[in-house]
C-alpha cells in the first residue's frame, strides 16, 4: 500500500477519533467511564499514527536507518495489544462498574502483568527474529510467530466479548440485555479488522476497524445518556415518566411501585461534603441492584435523594418483601462498608390495583404517603431511644445537690 493510499485510508478514522474525543472533552466530566474511553481513543489515534508512519518509512527507505524501522515495527506490535487490553478495562467497566475499586484494580494489574510479558517478547524482536524481521534493504518480513500479536489481540477482544455475553445471560431486564448484547457485538469490528491483518499485511485496517467500533460504543452511550441518570446508573426522571405511563396503558393491574428515600441526606452533605453525598447516592443505587437481583423490575433514580422501583407485584406481601430485601441491603452495606455515614432508607409501596382514580399521580402520592410514614416513625423510634439514655431530671438533681 502505497503513501497516498495508506493516508487516505486513515484519514477518516483520525478525524472521527479527533471529534468523538474533543466532544467528550467538552464535556468536563472526571468519570471513570469518561477516561478509559478518551484513553481508548487516545490509543487507537497512537495506532493509527504509527501505521502511517510504517508507511513514511517504506516509501523512505533508502534514506532511513535501520533501527528506526525497528522501532515503528515493535511500537505498532505494542500498540495493537495495548488498544485490546484498553478496550477490554473499558468493558470490563461498563458491565461491572458498580463494584468497589478495588476488585477494577486487580483485574486492571492481572492485565498489566500479562502485557508486559508480551512487551518483553516483543522488544526481543530484533535479536529473536520470532515475530518479524527487517532486511539489510529494510523490507519487512514476516517470520514463524508472527501471528502472535494478532493473537494476543483477538483473544483480548473476545475475551471482552465474552464479559458482556456472560452477563447477558445473567441480566434479567430488558435494558441491561440490549447493553450487553451491544457490547458483545461491538468487537466484531476489531475482529474483522485482526482477521483481515492475518490474511494480508499489507492491508492495515485494524485501527480503522477499531475506530468504527469505537464509534459504535460512543453512539450507543450517548443514546443511553438521554435515559441514564448519570451519577448512578439508574434510568432517570425522564425513562421513569415514560415508563410509568406505558406501565399504565396495559391491562394488568398486578404491578405496583416503591418510592424510597435516603434518610437525613442532608445532613450527609453538610458533615461530609458534596462528593460523599454523591458515594452515597452511588451506594444506594448499588444497594438496590442487589436487592433487586434476578427479578424483572424497573429502577431509577426520582430525583435528588429518592428512588423508585417498579415491579410486576401481584399482592401487597410481594411488595413488602422487595423492601424486606432492600432493608436488608442496606444493613448489609452498614456492616460491611465502615463509611464514614449511615445509610438508611425509608420506602413506601403502593399497588395500581388499589388506586381508585387510576392515575400515576395518585400511585405516586400512595407510595409518598406510607415513605414518609414510615421516615416519622424512624424519627420518633430515634427520639425516643434518646430519650431513654437520657438521666432522669430527680438524678441529676440529686447528683449536682451532693456536688
Amino acid at each position: 500500500m502505497d503513501i497516498v493510499t495508506h493516508l487516505s485510508v486513515n484519514l477518516f478514522p483520525v478525524c472521527m477519533l479527533a471529534i468523538l474525543y474533543l466532544n467528550n472533552q467538552k464535556k468536563g466530566t472526571r468519570k471513570t467511564e469518561t477516561q478509559l474511553f478518551q484513553q481508548l481513543i487516545l490509543m487507537t489515534g497512537g495506532l493509527i499514527a504509527l501505521d502511517v508512519a510504517a508507511g513514511f518509512l517504506n516509501e523512505w527507505q533508502d534514506r532511513t536507518p535501520v533501527f528506526l524501522f525497528w522501532l515503528v515495527h515493535i511500537l505498532n506490535a505494542v500498540f495493537s495489544a495495548m488498544v485490546p487490553c484498553q478496550w477490554f478495562l473499558y468493558l470490563r467497566y461498563r458491565i461491572y462498574g458498580k463494584e468497589p475499586p478495588d476488585r477494577i484494580n486487580i483485574a486492571r494489574r492481572i492485565l498489566q502483568y500479562v502485557f508486559a510479558g508480551y512487551v518483553a517478547f516483543t522488544a526481543l524482536t530484533p535479536w529473536t527474529h520470532l515475530i518479524f524481521s527487517i532486511t539489510d534493504d529494510r523490507i519487512y518480513r514476516r517470520e514463524c510467530l508472527f501471528f502472535i500479536p494478532e493473537l494476543f489481540s483477538g483473544v483480548v477482544f473476545l475475551t471482552s466479548s465474552f464479559l458482556a455475553y456472560a452477563a447477558l445471560n445473567r441480566a434479567s431486564r430488558s435494558a441491561l440485555r440490549q447493553e450487553y448484547r451491544f457490547l458483545m457485538q461491538s468487537a466484531l469490528f476489531p475482529l474483522a479488522g485482526i482477521l483481515a491483518d492475518t490474511i494480508r499485511t499489507d492491508w492495515c485496517i485494524t485501527a480503522p476497524c477499531m475506530s468504527v467500533g469505537i464509534l459504535f460504543l460512543y453512539i450507543k452511550t450517548q443514546n443511553q445518556q438521554i435515559t441514564t441518570d448519570g451519577l448512578t446508573g439508574l434510568n432517570n426522571r425522564r425513562e421513569f415518566d415514560r415508563y410509568l405511563r406505558k406501565k399504565t396503558e396495559q391491562d394488568r393491574t398486578d404491578w405496583g411501585i416503591l418510592m424510597i428515600d435516603v434518610d437525613d441526606f442532608k445532613l450527609i452533605n453538610d458533615r461530609h461534603g458534596h462528593s460523599v453525598g454523591d458515594e452515597a447516592l452511588w451506594a444506594t443505587a448499588g444497594i438496590l441492584r442487589r436487592a433487586a437481583s434476578g427479578e424483572p423490575v424497573f429502577l431509577a433514580r426520582y430525583g435528588g435523594d429518592e428512588f423508585s422501583v417498579i415491579g410486576e407485584w401481584e399482592t401487597p406481601e410481594d411488595a413488602r418483601h422487595m423492601m424486606q430485601r432492600i432493608h436488608s441491603e442496606a444493613e448489609l452495606f452498614r456492616q460491611k462498608t465502615g463509611k464514614p455515614y449511615s445509610l438508611s432508607l425509608s420506602i413506601g409501596y403502593a399497588m395500581w390495583s388499589e388506586i381508585a382514580d387510576q392515575t400515576t399521580a395518585g400511585l405516586i402520592a400512595k407510595a409518598d404517603e406510607r415513605m414518609y410514614r414510615q421516615k416519622t416513625d424512624k424519627k420518633e423510634i430515634t427520639r425516643a431511644a434518646r430519650l431513654h439514655r437520657q438521666p432522669e431530671p430527680a438524678i441529676c438533681a440529686k447528683k449536682e445537690d451532693s456536688v
